[in-house]
């Protein structure tokens, strides 16, 4: 276990989380 990878996994995280955010914004937008 290395922080590096933590910290590497807690960005992957993050983005996944801001592309569904985006994802949904866009869908609010075309209903």
């Amino acid at each position: 276990f290395h922080p590096n990878n933590a910290q590497r996994v807690m960005v992957t995280s993050a983005d996944c989380r801001v592309r569904i955010i985006d994802q949904l914004n866009i869908v609010s937008k075309y209903k």
